[in-house]
């Protein structure tokens, strides 16, 4: 498989921005993405898709039938978005529609 691209990727509502610190602001965005077998280590969910350079923070992400909840995190560089199985958090790809909300700049 390959990373998430952007025609995956539908806005749930409007983006808006919130402040941080040293002026810095933050984008924000409600999503839904369709994903294909990705959120694991080598299939990414990449900041680009959301106009960023890094996240630095994102919610859970809930399958849009509400039966299960992810674990979300930005990996360590915050280019990416992981996703953990449920059970044990391990980095998994995913196929499923999720909800989410991803914050960065």
């Amino acid at each position: 498989m390959a990373d998430v691209l952007i025609g995956a990727v539908t806005q749930v509502r409007k983006p808006w921005v919130e402040g941080g610190t040293n002026s810095r602001l933050f984008k924000c965005h409600h999503v839904t993405i369709a994903l294909a077998t990705q959120g694991g280590a080598t299939n990414k969910i990449p900041a680009s898709l959301f106009g960023m350079s890094r996240v630095t923070e994102v919610s859970n992400a809930v399958v849009t039938d509400d039966s299960i909840i992810y674990q979300t995190a930005p990996i360590i560089s915050g280019t990416a978005i992981g996703i953990g199985a449920v059970a044990s958090g391990i980095p998994t790809d995913v196929t499923k529609t999720v909800e989410l909300v991803v914050k960065g700049y």
